[in-house]
């Protein structure tokens, strides 16, 4: 099933406008791609949206290509609420707005996608990071209260809590009913999409039902949240918990297989800067050469009493002292 499956379309699809130019017009590239998402078949799109949202570790933090390609996450998002019959928009202005636009029978989601790194230092994510209610409420408040149904926080199924946290408590309050899906799950409702009304998908908002009161145990409340969530989702799509397992561990394969292509580009990617610097060591002048090992090599031994010296000067000198001592 997996053999033919280009894993890194989505980092070849923003390298290549970088590869042209340093100056990039994102809006126009987001359109492009929506267009492109569009051409592609269903189950080729289910593929893609099971393991998107993982940041390429090579892009550097904050930068424009980390930037276009969480922006590209989004339309995937949105793509995927067009496919379900769901008027969707991804969201251009960022400053304080949500992310995705989702309308069902007239009934406004406002979604949070989001996107991490493989290789950042944390299992998952800080909380704050994850989902602030304010901003879901913030959000919420634009539209008219007969029009709100709530929040929808997608995002990568590798980075979530190992037990508990505050996210399937705050995913479980009522006054901002928010729902966190990851993205294979997305790509599950998408797969059954034939088999049931998706307009039901509403229900995922009944927190007076689904959520009496918020999963304050943090011991407990994210298998408390899983056990309602996937009920409520094989009621929706008349499926089967045989159905949605078989589905998660075919999800999960795909998954691992885009994590080992991942490692194995990036020990590639270290193979080739050793290869580079070998080479240009194999270029230099030996005294050179030699000049360099030296003052490295002084530089390591020296480095921790240089900074001994800087923190005498900065913290130990009052300003009369420091005079007299010049």
């Amino acid at each position: 099933m997996s053999k033919n499956i280009n894993y890194m379309f989505m980092m070849k699809y923003v390298d290549t406008f970088f590869s042209k130019s340093s100056v990039i017009n994102s809006d126009e590239i987001a359109q492009s791609f929506s267009e492109y998402l569009k051409e592609l078949s269903d189950n080729d799109f289910i593929i893609k949206l099971i393991f998107t949202g993982y940041i390429p570790d090579t892009y550097e933090s904050d930068s424009s290509k980390e930037t276009l390609f969480t922006k590209l996450v989004e339309v995937m998002t949105a793509e995927w609420a067009r496919r379900m019959g769901f008027n969707s928009e991804y969201v251009k202005q960022k400053a304080s707005y949500q992310d995705v636009n989702i309308m069902i029978e007239n009934k406004i989601i406002v979604c949070d996608s989001k996107s991490f790194r493989l290789g950042r230092s944390q299992a998952a994510p800080n909380v704050k990071d994850f989902l602030k209610l304010a901003d879901i409420s913030k959000w919420l408040d634009r539209y008219p209260k007969e029009q709100r149904l709530g929040g929808l926080v997608v995002y990568p199924c590798k980075h979530e809590w190992t037990k508990g946290s505050d996210a399937y408590q705050y995913c479980s309050t009522k006054s901002t009913p928010t729902i966190m899906l990851p993205y294979k799950y997305l790509a599950f409702l998408l797969y059954h999409s034939k088999s049931y009304n998706t307009n039901n998908l509403k229900k995922l908002w009944d927190f007076n039902r689904l959520f009496p009161d918020s999963l304050k145990n943090k011991s407990t409340n994210k298998s408390e949240y899983w056990k309602i969530i996937d009920k409520e989702l094989i009621s929706i799509t008349n499926t089967s918990v045989d159905q949605l397992k078989t589905f998660l561990d075919c999800a999960n394969k795909l998954i691992d297989n885009y994590i080992q292509i991942n490692i194995f580009y990036l020990n590639n990617l270290i193979k080739t800067i050793k290869d580079e610097k070998k080479k240009q060591l194999d270029e230099l002048d030996k005294e050179l050469l030699e000049q360099m090992l030296l003052k490295l090599m002084i530089k390591e031994e020296a480095k921790s009493i240089e900074q001994s010296i800087i923190n005498i000067n900065k913290f130990r000198f009052n300003g009369a002292e420091k005079k007299d001592a010049v």
